[in-house]
């Protein structure tokens, strides 16, 4: 699977720049991690910080960037418009941050300031936080970076500063029963009642035709036993059947069985005991497609995880036979 940073698009007053930002490890282990309910908590704190809260700004003064914190840059644009979408083997988030409606300071971000304060400083570097709460601190995760201090982005009186970043989620599966690779957007769903929808790898199979497992093995069963990193996790599973029985050549009639000359007056054709029995046909058809089954769940109000009855499946072709190691890993492509 491959995550990669469309552009990220700086509009102000003066100019337009279209450039690319460096996706951090932290994000790249959010999404792995966030597919896994071995650990409820975990589970709602990977999902939850897998979205890209916060753009925000450092001016004049070049930093850092990896490993930089929330307070080392100056303001803050907190995201209040975004889309996914998708098609059955990726899907794309793009945000807009605006800052005209929420831009904040970041030692403070309860205080409201106005871009307007910053008229003639020259933004040098970019970060881009989820909001990570942990026992009620705020402590945002660096997700994603670039320095722009090459642009020469200079605030303007009146300045209208926008700024768009678009990321593509891609996977060599293709998806059966959702739009899109739902567990790979950065995005969480919402139930009816407004509770988010997280999608959970619920089991893994094969089967011989896309979405329909001929073998199921379930994950809070432990039915099979998955390998994790930040980065992949990968499975051993056996697939297919024994060698398929075909009928050998000496089953076949003889020479002497078929059809006699044209010329002849009786035709001998061998009798329907001469044909193999029904033990000697193939056996089923055997497995194409690794299958990842994932179901849509929520949390109630006791912190419960629920399933809801829509699921999906992720199916990999793969004709190869007996016992294969399967690592599903997550790679950027800046």
């Amino acid at each position: 699977m491959i995550i990669q940073n469309k552009f990220v698009k700086i509009k102000t007053n003066a100019k337009s720049v279209d450039t690319h930002n460096y996706i951090c490890d932290q994000y790249i282990k959010n999404i792995n991690l966030s597919q896994f309910t071995n650990n409820v908590s975990d589970f709602a704190k990977f999902n939850m910080n897998k979205t890209l809260y916060y753009c925000c700004i450092k001016f004049d003064t070049p930093i850092e960037l990896e490993g930089a914190s929330f307070t080392d840059f100056d303001v803050a644009i907190q995201n209040q418009s975004y889309n996914v979408s998708g098609a059955k083997d990726r899907c794309n988030a793009t945000y807009i941050y605006n800052s005209a409606i929420n831009l904040t300071k970041t030692t403070d971000i309860n205080e409201n300031v106005n871009i307007n304060d910053y008229i003639n400083k020259k933004i040098v570097s970019i970060g881009f936080f989820n909001s990570n709460f942990e026992n009620e601190s705020f402590k945002p995760q660096l997700l994603a970076y670039l320095d722009v201090s090459d642009y020469s982005i200079i605030i303007t009186e009146n300045e209208k500063l926008v700024i768009t970043r678009s990321d593509d989620f891609i996977t060599n599966m293709e998806t059966v029963g959702f739009d899109f690779p739902m567990h790979l957007a950065p995005f969480f769903q919402t139930a009816d009642d407004g509770e988010p929808v997280f999608a959970r790898l619920y089991s893994i199979g094969f089967g011989t035709s896309k979405g329909k497992m001929r073998e199921e093995y379930k994950l809070d069963n432990n039915e099979i036993n998955i390998e994790k990193t930040d980065t992949s996790f990968s499975f051993f599973i056996k697939t297919g059947e024994e060698h398929t029985i075909y009928p050998s050549v000496n089953l076949y009639s003889s020479a002497g069985k078929y059809p006699m000359k044209a010329y002849q007056f009786v035709e001998e054709y061998p009798t329907e005991n001469i044909y193999p029995s029904n033990s000697k046909y193939p056996l089923k058809s055997n497995v194409k497609y690794i299958i990842f089954k994932y179901k849509l769940c929520h949390f109630d109000y006791e912190d419960n995880l629920i399933d809801t009855n829509k699921e999906y499946t992720m199916n990999y072709y793969s004709p190869k036979l007996g016992l294969l190691k399967i690592n599903n890993k997550l790679e950027r492509r800046n």
